[in-house]
């Protein structure tokens, strides 16, 4: 069980945290504080401080980042990759900001998992997750204005302190995970049980109201398959052999209908209120594959391509103006191409071998890895990018991407 101490370190890794899950940047913006777009210089000012952090502890411990460096050298190729493409890039000076900060992002994670320990890790996103649901909840009830949409097609749906509804699914389904996890977990006390079973309540009921039928699959995957599939392969319950392979089949199959499903289910969408283009995702995918045709090795440059000129034709032939390809893996691709795409790819199958390897050796973190894989992976398929700057969804990867092959490589110990 976690024993967390209040000291500056918890309260900097509480605070980055929050601020790069993308809560309260609507309520600062409310009132000028930030501005209006991705260059908001407070916004700018507290990432850069955290990038600055992180890299200040680094080189006062500058053998601790060569190991790591020298243990992890995909994540280091993709790093060096995002900076490289600044050469191919189709708008050079956005590819150097955001690469930076890519680097800086990942250096955070590299410090996080220096310094504090997994369950120690799990207890403040437990405690973090709480304090998102219940501001949120508390905006929606005193600033509906703010934190539910007034208009257009996610009218009535609710975002809390978020910018938008899905970011909010996102983060709830995230928190979700981590108090399942915490609930099932053999590791922490009944005040964190108790504490999970909050979060997840708060968790789920901001998810349905959010309406967004993305984050509703994904729960739905991972908390009726994935999560029991791997307690029962940690635990080795008392089945049999031929349990486990129809559980199995079952899964698979069922995970085969959904997929068809949700390619050809235009009334079921109707009915929950939706359309028969994924909401406009199906409008937008062809005109991204032609663009990735394009330029099929490189890529535009990491992040560049929606503030290009290469995406103003696509948008000319759509009805609405996207900022991503709304599929994290098309966008992988916009990025990096196939070369950067390919690197990122190997540093999932790393961890997706690791964490197997971990589950079938009943290592009880291994729950944890192989239900968050599994989060990233079907999430990008409907959603936002893998591979991005200033997100706890890449650092919580990092974090433990690092993990399953440095279990015990800690400085502090924060016991």
């Amino acid at each position: 069980m976690p024993s967390i101490n209040i000291n500056i370190n918890f309260i900097y890794v509480a605070f980055s945290i929050i601020l790069f899950s993308g809560a309260l940047l609507p309520l600062f913006d409310k009132y000028g504080l930030f501005g209006s777009n991705i260059y908001m210089p407070l916004y700018q000012l507290l990432a850069a401080s955290i990038y600055l952090l992180s890299l200040t502890f680094f080189i006062n411990n500058i053998s601790y980042l060569k190991k790591i460096i020298q243990n992890n050298k995909i994540i280091l190729g993709l790093l060096s990759y995002s900076i490289i493409s600044i050469l191919f890039s189709s708008n050079p000076n956005i590819t150097l900001i955001k690469a930076s900060s890519l680097v800086g992002t990942t250096l955070f994670g590299f410090y996080i998992y220096k310094t504090i320990r997994i369950n120690t890790l799990i207890a403040i996103l437990l405690y973090t997750f709480l304090f998102l649901g219940l501001v949120s909840l508390l905006w929606v009830l005193v600033f509906p204005e703010m934190s539910i949409h007034g208009k257009g097609m996610h009218y009535k749906s609710w975002m809390g302190i978020f910018a938008h509804k899905n970011i909010l699914a996102k983060n709830m389904v995230f928190g979700s995970i981590i108090s399942a996890y915490v609930l099932i977990s053999d590791s922490f006390s009944s005040r964190y049980k108790l504490l999970s079973i909050i979060v997840f309540t708060i968790s789920l009921l901001l998810l349905l109201f959010s309406t967004s039928k993305t984050g509703l699959i994904v729960a739905t995957i991972v908390f009726i398959f994935i999560l029991p599939l791997a307690y029962i392969l940690l635990k080795s319950l008392r089945f049999n052999d031929l349990f486990v392979i129809i559980y199995i089949g079952v899964l698979l199959f069922l995970l085969v209908v959904l997929i068809f499903v949700y390619n050809n289910f235009i009334d079921i969408i109707e009915y929950f209120g939706g359309n028969n283009t994924l909401t406009g995702r199906t409008l937008l995918w062809p005109f991204v594959f032609s663009s990735i045709i394009n330029k099929p090795i490189f890529g535009y440059g990491y992040r560049t391509f929606w503030d290009s000129s290469y995406s103003y034709s696509l948008l000319s032939n759509i009805e609405w103006a996207p900022t991503y390809a709304h599929n994290g893996y098309l966008d992988l691709l916009l990025d990096f191409g196939l070369c950067g795409s390919i690197l990122f790819l190997f540093s999932l199958i790393y961890y997706m071998k690791s964490s197997w390897r971990a589950l079938l050796s009943k290592n009880e973190n291994s729950i944890l890895r192989v239900t968050f894989l599994s989060f990233i992976i079907l999430y990008a398929i409907t959603g936002t990018t893998i591979v991005a700057q200033n997100s706890i969804s890449w650092i919580f990867f990092i974090y433990l991407y690092l993990y399953s092959f440095n279990d015990n490589n800690y400085i502090i110990d924060d016991k």
